[in-house]
C-alpha cells in the first residue's frame, strides 16, 4: 500500500472515533434539554445523526473486511499473530483499527522510505 492510500485509509478508520464522539456529545446535550425542559428540536436532530450513524456503522463493516483481509495478505506480520490481529480488529474495531494501522501499516511504509534514501 502506498502512502496516499494509507493516508486515505487513516481518515476513514478515524471517521467512527470522531462519530462516537460526535454521538455522545449530541445525546449528553439532549438529555440536559429535556432535563431542563427544552425539548425543541430535537426530533429534527434525531433525523440528521440517526442516518449519519447507520452510514458509519456500515463503513465500519466495510472498514473491517478490509482491514482482516490486509492481516492476511500483510508479509510483515508473523504468521502466528495473524490471528490474533483479526480478532483483536473484529472485537475492538475502531479502537483496534488506528493501531493496526500505525503499526502494520505506516510504520512499514516509513521505514521503506527511510531505507530509500
Amino acid at each position: 500500500m502506498n502512502k496516499n492510500k494509507s493516508l486515505v485509509l487513516l481518515f476513514f478508520t478515524l471517521l467512527p472515533f470522531l462519530n462516537f464522539v460526535f454521538f455522545l456529545y449530541f445525546f449528553i446535550g439532549t438529555f440536559a434539554r429535556i432535563t431542563n425542559n427544552q425539548p425543541e428540536n430535537i426530533n429534527s436532530m434525531f433525523f440528521i445523526i440517526f442516518p449519519i450513524h447507520f452510514l458509519i456503522m456500515i463503513e465500519v463493516l466495510v472498514l473491517l473486511i478490509i482491514y482482516i483481509k490486509n492481516v492476511f495478505k500483510n508479509e510483515n506480520i508473523e504468521e502466528s499473530k495473524r490471528t490474533l490481529w483479526a480478532i483483536v480488529l473484529f472485537f475492538g474495531n475502531f479502537i483496534a483499527m488506528p493501531i493496526y494501522w500505525y503499526v502494520n501499516i505506516w510504520k512499514p511504509i516509513k521505514m521503506k522510505e527511510k531505507n530509500n534514501f
